[in-house]
C-alpha cells in the first residue's frame, strides 16, 4: 500500500525535473558556484510522513525507518540520527518538509549533464530547510530484473538486482556472457584463440571425475590462471613428493577453499585447464620455481581469461560466498516508470554508502596489498574478479559489474596503465606491434614508473621476490625500451629511474642484501619520483653520463633471467660534482 503522495511519484517526472534543473542552473548560475537541485514536494512534515507511515505507507514506513535509526556521519551532527536533528529544528520553530528526487551513481548529473547520464538508480530524499542535512540525504537504489526493461528515451531506470550467491547460475551465467562478448566483439582485446599452454595445468574434471595434474608436453588449448593471497602456508601443493600422486588425482575435498571454488568456477564457464601456482610449479624444487617464475608473465598474459580472488584475503577464505543485504525491509516496495502502473516498475532498496565497487575492490580489497598480484591484474587480457558482494569483468573495452553500473566516478581506473597494456595485447602480426612510436615509449616510460610506485610497497611472502614478481612486467616493457635493465634501471632513460625519493622521510633498505643502493628495489616503503609527465627532465651541456661499465650478477648463476633476483649490480656514472 502506498499513500496518495508516494503512488503519484514516477521515474519519469523525476527525470524531467532533472532536466528542467540542468536547464535552469545553465541559464542561472548560481553565485558561488554551487548547482541547485530542486526536490518534488513530499510530505509537508516529519509528522505528516509519520502518520501516513502508521496509516499503511510502506515506502513512508521505509523513509521514517532510515531517518530514525541511521546516523549522520558529517562532524557537526556526528553520531546523531537525522530524525533526533529535525525536531531541534523544529523546537527551534523550523518548518521542515520533505523533497524527493533523481540521481545516479556513475556519474555527477551537475558536471556530466544528463545526456551523459545512461542510468539513473538513485532516489534521494531531502529535508527543507536542510540545517546541514542536505549534506547527507537518505539515500535508496533503484533495482531491476536483469529481464526487465526499465528504459526512459536513452536512460535506464535502476541497476540490476544482485544474487546475493557468488556461485548461483545467474552468477555463472553472467561471467559467461562477459567472456563470449569479449572474445566475439571487442576489437581492442584478443580472440580467445588456442595458445601455448604453460608446462603444467590442473585439469579441472566434472562432477563425476575429479581434478588431476597434467603435463602439456608443448600442446595449444585454453586455460585460465587463478590469481589469489596465500596469506601464509598453503596446506596441499606439489612438491616432489606429492607430483605423481596429483597426475593421477587431486583429492577435491582436500584442497584449500580458493582453489576449490576456482576449480568450480572454471567447470561452469566451460573451460578444461586452470593453472594455479602452488599445484603447478613444484614447490621444493629451486630450479623448477626459477623456470617457472621466469615464464609467469606469460602465463598471466596468455590465459583466456585471470580468475583473481581478489577479496579473498588468504587460500582458505573462499571465493563463492553468500553476501548479505544491507537492512533489508520488511516489504517490497516500487517506483513506478510512468503514471500507469502497467509500464513497469523498479525495487527501492536501502542504499548502503560504503558498499563494494571496482574503486574501493582493486584499490583496497586483500589482492591490491600483494606484490605478486600486480603483474597478475596488468597483464591478463581479461579478469574475473570476484568481491565480497558481486562479480566484476576488467577488459581492454573497460569494466563492468554484475549490477550492471557503467563507468564512472566508483570505478577504479583500467586506462591507467593503458599504453603498455594496449600493447601486450596487440596482435603479433599487427604492424602496430612491431615497431613502437616515440610517443608511445614515452607513454611508456611513464607507466612504467608509475607501476613501480604503485608495486613498491606492496607485500610479499618471500622478501627476496621483489624482482621476480615484477619480472613478467619488467619484461614487457622490454620488448618496447632500448638499453639494458640493471636492477629496475633502464639505461635508455637511466637519470629518471634514479631520482625516486620516499616522501617527508628516508627510505629504510632492506637487510640482507636485496638491490643495490640505488635501486628502487632496496625498500620496501612506497616511493614517488622526481621527473614525471608534468615535470620532465631537461638536458643540458653538464649532463651526466652513463659510463659503459655496468655489471649485474644474478643470485643463480644458471639463470639467464634478466628480471630475476639480483646478487650484486654496479653502475659507473660520469658527472660533475659540487664540493662539500
Amino acid at each position: 500500500m502506498l499513500c496518495a503522495i508516494c503512488n503519484a511519484l514516477n521515474a519519469a517526472d523525476l527525470l524531467k525535473r532533472v532536466e528542467a534543473d540542468l536547464q535552469l542552473n545553465a541559464q542561472y548560475p548560481a553565485e558561488n558556484g554551487l548547482f541547485v537541485f530542486s526536490y518534488r514536494d513530499h510530505h509537508g512534515s516529519f509528522d505528516a510522513l509519520e502518520a501516513s507511515a502508521a496509516a499503511g505507507c510502506e515506502l513512508c514506513q521505509l523513509i521514517a525507518r532510515e531517518y530514525k535509526e541511521t546516523k549522520i556521519h558529517w562532524a557537526y551532527f556526528k553520531g546523531q540520527t537525522r530524525v533526533s536533528v529535525i525536531r531541534e529544528g523544529e523546537q527551534l520553530g523550523r518548518r521542515i518538509s520533505l523533497g524527493v528526487r533523481l540521481d545516479s551513481e556513475h556519474l555527477d548529473i551537475s558536471s556530466s549533464g544528463v545526456e551523459a547520464c545512461s542510468m539513473f538508480d538513485l532516489l534521494v530524499f531531502a529535508t527543507f530547510p536542510g540545517q546541514f542535512l542536505d549534506f547527507e540525504p537518505v539515500i535508496f537504489t533503484l533495482e531491476k530484473l536483469r529481464e526487465d526493461s526499465t528504459s526512459i528515451g536513452p536512460h535506464t531506470i535502476g541497476r540490476y538486482r544482485l544474487d546475493p550467491e557468488l556461485g548461483s547460475k545467474l552468477n555463472y551465467d553472467i561471467a559467461s556472457s562477459w567472456l563470449h562478448k569479449c572474445c566475439n566483439t571487442h576489437s581492442k582485446c584478443p580472440d580467445g584463440s588456442n595458445v601455448p599452454l604453460p608446462s603444467r595445468l590442473v585439469a579441472v574434471g566434472t562432477e563425476t571425475k575429479g581434478p588431476r595434474l597434467v603435463l602439456t608436453e608443448g600442446q595449444t588449448g585454453r586455460y585460465t590462471a587463478l590469481s589469489h593471497c596465500w596469506g601464509g602456508d598453503v596446506p596441499l601443493k606439489t612438491t616432489t613428493k606429492t607430483i605423481e600422486t596429483f597426475k593421477e588425482s587431486i583429492n577435491l575435498d582436500n584442497l584449500p577453499l580458493n582453489f576449490r571454488d576456482s576449480i568450480y568456477i572454471t567447470r561452469e564457464i566451460g573451460l578444461e585447464y586452470i593453472w594455479i601456482d602452488s599445484l603447478c610449479i613444484i614447490q621444493d624444487s629451486k630450479s623448477d620455481w626459477e623456470i617457472q617464475s621466469e615464464n609467469m608473465g606469460e602465463i598471466y598474459a596468455r590465459s583466456l581469461f585471470t580468475l583473481s580472488a581478489t577479496a579473498s584475503p588468504n587460500v582458505s577464505h573462499g571465493i563463492l560466498k553468500t553476501a548479505v543485504e544491507y537492512r533489508p525491509f520488511k516489504e517490497q516496495v516500487f517506483l513506478k516508470l510512468y503514471s500507469r502502473p502497467s509500464a513497469g516498475s523498479v525495487a527501492i532498496k536501502c542504499r548502503d554508502g560504503e558498499a563494494e565497487t571496482t574503486n574501493t575492490l582493486l584499490n583496497y580489497a586483500a589482492l591490491s596489498k600483494r606484490g605478486w598480484c600486480l603483474q597478475e591484474n596488468i597483464l591478463p587480457s581479461r579478469v574475473l574478479h570476484y568481491g565480497k558482494q558481486q562479480l566484476y569483468w576488467q577488459c581492454q573495452h573497460g569494466l563492468q559489474s554484475a549490477d550492471g553500473i557503467p563507468e564512472g566516478k566508483t570505478t577504479w581506473s583500467v586506462s591507467t596503465y593503458y599504453e603498455i597494456q594496449s600493447y601486450i595485447h596487440k596482435s603479433d602480426s599487427s604492424d602496430e606491434k612491431a615497431k613502437p612510436t616515440f610517443l608511445s615509449v614515452k607513454k611508456c616510460r611513464e607507466n612504467y614508473l608509475a607501476l613501480i610506485s604503485s608495486y613498491s610497497d606492496r607485500q610479499l611472502t618471500n622478501d627476496n621476490d621483489k624482482f621476480p614478481a615484477f619480472g613478467g612486467l619488467a619484461a614487457k616493457f622490454g620488448e618496447v625500451f632500448e638499453g639494458k635493465y640493471i636492477a629496475g634501471i633502464w639505461t635508455s632513460f637511466w637519470r629518471e629511474c634514479l631520482l625516486w625519493y620516499k616522501d617527508i622521510s628516508t627510505a629504510k633498505h632492506c637487510v640482507p642484501y636485496r638491490a643495490p643502493s640505488w635501486s628502487w628495489a632496496v625498500t620496501n616503503e612506497n616511493i614517488l619520483w622526481a621527473a614525471t609527465s608534468e615535470a620532465p627532465m631537461a638536458s643540458s651541456a653538464y649532463d651526466a653520463i652513463l659510463l659503459p661499465n655496468q655489471e649485474v650478477k644474478l643470485e643463480n648463476e644458471g639463470s639467464k633471467n634478466i628480471y630475476g633476483q639480483v646478487a650484486f649490480a654496479k653502475i659507473e656514472i660520469s658527472a660533475l660534482t659540487f664540493p662539500l
